[in-house]
């Protein structure tokens, strides 16, 4: 399996992976099955995908060792419901973040794989646990509870809602390699990190079909500063190469160029977020004025 291939499959799990994970998060408290189905909770499909990857990527490494995988004495769904009592005491959160965890383990594991020993067990196990297994949840999730879906009907698609303010979020990543000049420890030398980025933007007003920004003009902005930083040694552009690549740095310069990229819009860029690891991050947000 060529490397280009392998990139792509990934940039397809990613892909789909965004979109589950946009639905599970707009609808934290709903049943996600069928009328009759166990209730299953955003909270219960994020640890679900969680270990299940966990699974798939103890699996390959299990066959790159040269090992066979052991056989389950249960099936799927005994399996499924055994883990859902086990983590049923998780919050949302704690789930949210396990599940990305166990993304970010899966694909530094994939990357590892060297092209020759692609095929066989070892793709059909990457390619369940990617975007095979996210797009199936997304093919049968229901909403299913008390409160109402919002109606997508022309008469219902307007933009007069009570007063209040809207949160725009949006989560894009991007690889990158830097090092800290000047600083005593092992990051003074290059090392590399898929970065996190979170931004948040506050419209108090939505349009004449009810949204208060669009979703895809956010990413196109934010994927034009990031595709710049993407892949590279970011000591090597600007502005980094004057000031240190820390998350301090990255979190207030995409929160500067982005800011100019929506200034003619009726929004305010009110943060940006900047992940190193799953575990520690920055958050930007100016000072008032």
């Amino acid at each position: 399996m060529s490397r280009e291939a392998i990139d792509e499959m990934m940039r397809r799990d990613r892909e789909a992976w965004e979109e589950l994970t946009a639905l599970l998060d707009a609808h934290p408290g709903r049943s996600l099955h069928e009328p009759g189905s166990p209730i299953w909770t955003s909270r219960d499909v994020y640890t679900h995908l969680a270990r299940w990857m966990e699974h798939g990527t103890k699996a390959i490494k299990i066959l790159l060792s040269g090992s066979t995988v052991p056989q389950r004495d249960e099936t799927d769904d005994e399996i499924n419901e055994r883990w859902r009592r086990e983590d049923s005491d998780m919050s949302l959160d704690e789930a949210r973040q396990w599940a990305a965890c166990a993304l970010m383990e899966r694909e530094r594991m994939l990357e590892s794989i060297p092209g020759s020993q692609w095929g066989g067990d070892i793709e059909k196990y990457a390619r369940w646990n990617g975007e095979t297994h996210f797009r199936a949840h997304l093919s049968y999730i229901t909403l299913t509870d008390d409160r109402p879906v919002p109606s997508t009907s022309p008469a219902a698609m307007t933009g007069k809602r009570g007063g209040g303010m809207y949160e725009i979020v949006v989560e894009k990543h991007f690889e990158a390699a830097h090092y800290l000049r000047g600083y005593q420890g092992k990051c003074e030398a290059m090392h590399g990190h898929r970065y996190r980025v979170v931004v948040h933007i506050e419209v108090t007003q939505l349009n004449d079909i009810g949204l208060a920004f669009d979703f895809t003009d956010v990413k196109k902005h934010l994927n034009v500063i990031l595709d710049r930083f993407d892949h590279t040694c970011l000591n090597d552009i600007t502005p980094f190469t004057g000031i240190n690549p820390s998350a301090e740095n990255i979190a207030s310069t995409i929160y500067e160029e982005l800011s100019e990229k929506v200034a003619a819009q009726p929004v305010k860029l009110t943060a940006v977020e900047a992940w190193e690891t799953p575990f520690q991050g920055v958050i930007y947000r100016p000072l008032e004025r």
